[in-house]
């Protein structure tokens, strides 16, 4: 009777737990997301998912008719991500055009848990479209995780040790980690460096050099054991040993930005670059062959290289889907790029090259780019040469103007073409009157003329005007341009061998490190009026001058005649200053001149330079005792992730002396929550601030149950709050409770943001719906024994 006992309840405890090993499998997400690469801070975390079977030429369309998002939340902090079609998840390596998997690049921006929620929708044309109730959910659609991020373990120059390289409302990038600013010294040409033999599906189709590709033979020997390649791995040399050779000889001249078409066919000089399945295709795309792009661009940022991605070119800037307007072919584009590129963390948009669209097209594409990125990547457009172009465009003074005058939000940089000369001008010009609307942009020069000649011959003009004539008016740096040569393997389509410019190279770096090294260059502003040759007459260049007035002062001399003498003015301190020279043309130290040291007040003369007096060099003039500061962080918050169409999508934060935070108390909500916000503005500034208007709207599916502050009006799903003074360190907060309706139906994201119209100040929170066990309808396996209730 004992074992009759004994052995019906082991037959119930193994039939008790295997029906619990079959529940939890049931119950397993069907679709749990692969998570894939290094999980730290600033590195490409990648969520791949098991979904719908297709091919690139399927229907529906999986580039157009499947729409991926996913939402990654860390407290308060929330990013949307668009996702893609990756075939068979290693198309970079088999070639594949067909496949299941689907995949989310993520760059989180700081360590911790990260919660992950998925939306994957299918419908007609639902990847254009913003609406997060467009079609309808299929396969992963709903699924949530989360994952740990710990920091990042690299070392500069891999761009994952310094972070984001961000715009911060100043004249130059900074990066989110470091706090380091960026000054660019880079490679312009060869623009169609995807025009290389070793990618898929790359042809020449007619480009000026027809028929040619890149190989960049020369630099097979740069690539290293360990380095990437992809596909065939027999093949000598392996694929893309070229390419990637030469991401790494340029990384070891201390290049640190490489500029690139991503589309030049439609009548592009190249006709070798696209990203579609085909060159009369534009809805679908080749994924072996942006995977191996990727393989690439991934090098880059491991190599402390920027990615200046370039979306066109003036040839084709009014064919793209037919049209100069943002259609839906353009809107599909960009939403690729971002999907694929977006996680590298130093990458500027390029809205064209020689560009000719429209003010109204180009902030169309900018607010589309931006409502796309979760990471708010710089944008900018190039310009015109001095004169106008064949196409129609206009000289650069007259094309930035149009967007100083009408949208200076639409672009957080320039990319000047232009004679070399005018670069100084254009830095100091073009920084204060962006400076002045409220916008200020981060003056770049990206296409100097004359081009650099193949045999270097105007090495020494290129340094004097363009180089260091961008850095000392308050320029950000520039890119080298090859120009149109005869040369068989140098210029702007058919350079091969990187290493032929070395001398450029050279001289850029010697530049950079004297502003790296020796002056706090972002606290500094050009003023030519503070210097002046002794002998007027002379028919000297004028002195050019870079300054923190007080502290410390950096003089460009492009050209002295041995006997004559610079004059400093000195008024603004009496203090005693060293006086050192520095070697633009050899680098090195600093060296002592005829002067060693100099009394401020006045003007005062700094003496010789230590040997060829008839050269160029650079004057450095300190106050003795003065230390270089570090630079501050900036927390300077991105804009959100705001629908294509949003008007906020352009009104893009500037400090103006306040900061604005918004933080929720419960991220993840289900019907029926009660969710807090707490909406904080600050004046960062020893002055009082008057008239400060705060709008936050909330989803419609919010319910506004209380607010605590005063000067508020409530309507239904929208607060505004007048603050009539907020005194110097002050700050104010409101609270506001929130509750979501017990009929709001799953799953669900609803957003609350807010703007100070004024300061161009905007922060969203996102809520998005937990996931629940779904109910099996069975009785538990316990409850049939009769001695439980």
């Amino acid at each position: 009777m004992i074992k009759v006992e004994i052995r019906v309840k082991f037959l119930r405890f193994i039939l008790f737990s295997s029906f619990c090993l079959i529940w939890l499998i049931s119950v397993r997400p069907a679709y749990a997301a692969t998570i894939s690469g290094e999980l730290r801070v600033w590195h490409d975390v990648v969520l791949s998912f098991d979904g719908p079977a297709t091919t690139e030429n399927a229907n529906p369309n999986p580039f157009l008719d499947f729409r991926l998002m996913v939402t990654f939340s860390n407290g308060s902090q929330s990013l949307a991500v668009p996702g893609y079609y990756a075939a068979d998840g290693n198309a970079a390596q088999t070639g594949a055009d067909a496949g299941a998997v689907w995949r989310v690049h993520f760059m989180p921006p700081n360590a911790g848990d990260w919660q992950y929620s998925v939306t994957f929708r299918q419908g007609t044309n639902i990847a254009l479209s913003d609406d997060p109730n467009a079609g309808t959910p299929v396969a992963f659609d709903g699924e949530t995780g989360m994952f740990t991020i710990l920091d990042t373990d690299k070392v500069a120059p891999d761009f994952r040790a310094r972070g984001l390289l961000r715009y911060v409302g100043e004249h130059y990038l900074q990066f989110a980690g470091t706090g380091e600013y960026f000054l660019k010294g880079g490679a312009d040409s060869p623009e169609n460096m995807l025009g290389y033999v070793d990618f898929d599906g790359t042809v020449d189709t007619g480009g000026i050099e027809f028929p040619f590709l890149h190989a960049f033979a020369p630099h097979v020997a740069d690539w290293t054991a360990g380095d990437p390649t992809w596909g065939n791995l027999t093949a000598q040399p392996a694929r893309g040993q070229g390419l990637i050779g030469g991401v790494n000889y340029l990384a070891s001249q201390g290049v640190n930005s490489m500029y690139f078409l991503t589309y030049n066919i439609d009548g592009g000089d190249g006709a070798d670059t696209w990203m579609w399945t085909d060159p009369a295709e534009r809805f679908r795309f080749d994924v072996s062959k942006l995977d191996q792009w990727n393989i690439v661009f991934d090098h880059m940022t491991s190599q402390g290289i920027q990615l200046h991605v370039v979306t066109q070119e003036v040839e084709n800037d009014e064919l793209l889907g037919g049209s100069g307007d943002l259609n839906p072919a353009r809107q599909l584009y960009y939403r690729e790029l971002v999907a694929r590129f977006a996680h590298h963390p130093a990458l500027v948009w390029n809205l064209g090259e020689e560009n000719d669209n429209t003010t109204a097209q180009r902030t169309a594409f900018s607010n589309y780019i931006r409502a796309l990125d979760p990471y708010n990547h710089p944008v900018t457009v190039h310009s015109y040469y001095n004169v106008a172009g064949t196409f129609g465009g206009a000289p650069a003074d007259v094309f930035y103007d149009a967007l100083l005058n009408n949208a200076p939000a639409t672009i957080d940089a320039t990319s000047l073409q232009g004679d070399a000369t005018n670069y100084n001008r254009w830095a100091t010009v073009f920084r204060q009157a962006s400076a002045s609307v409220g916008h200020p942009w981060v003056i770049y020069g990206d296409e100097q003329g004359p081009a650099v000649q193949a045999n270097m011959s105007n090495v020494g003009q290129l340094r004097r005007e363009a180089l260091w004539g961008n850095l000392m008016g308050g320029g950000a740096g520039v890119e080298w341009y090859f120009g149109y040569q005869p040369a068989a393997n140098f210029g702007d389509v058919q350079t091969e061998d990187w290493r032929v410019a070395e001398p450029l190279w050279q001289t850029t770096r010697f530049a950079t490190n004297f502003f790296q090294t020796y002056i706090p260059f972002w606290l500094m502003t050009p003023d030519n009026t503070l210097a002046q040759w002794q002998n007027a007459g002379a028919g000297l260049p004028e002195p050019r001058v870079f300054a923190l007035q007080g502290d410390i002062y950096a003089l460009q001399l492009r050209r002295g005649d041995g006997l004559t003498d610079v004059q400093l003015n000195l008024d603004a301190n009496n203090a005693l200053f060293d006086v050192s020279w520095y070697d633009p043309r050899n680098g090195g130290v600093l060296q002592t001149g005829t002067v060693a040291q100099i009394n401020g007040g006045g003007l005062q003369s700094i003496g010789q330079p230590p040997n060829n007096p008839d050269e160029d060099w650079i004057v450095l003039v300190q106050r003795n005792g003065y230390a270089v500061p570090l630079p501050t962080l900036i927390q300077y918050p991105p804009s959100a992730n705001l629908p294509p169409d949003a008007s906020q999508a352009i009104n893009l934060p500037t400090t103006g002396g306040l900061n604005l935070s918004q933080a929720v108390d419960l991220p993840f909500a289900a019907p029926g929550d009660v969710i807090n916000w707490t909406i904080t503005v600050e004046n960062t500034t020893a002055t009082p601030i008057t008239n400060i208007q705060l709008e936050s709207v909330f989803a419609d599916g919010l319910e506004i149950l209380a607010v605590d502050g005063t000067n508020v009006v409530v309507s239904p799903n929208q607060i505004t709050w007048s603050i009539a003074v907020l005194n110097g360190g002050q700050s104010a907060v409101l609270r506001i409770s929130t509750r979501v309706p017990l009929d709001t139906p799953l799953p669900f994201i609803l957003t609350g943001t807010s703007t100070i119209f004024n300061y161009g100040l905007s922060t969203t929170n996102r809520i998005l719906s937990v996931t629940t066990l779904p109910r099996t309808g069975e009785t538990p396996l316990w409850r049939m024994d009769a001695r439980f209730p």
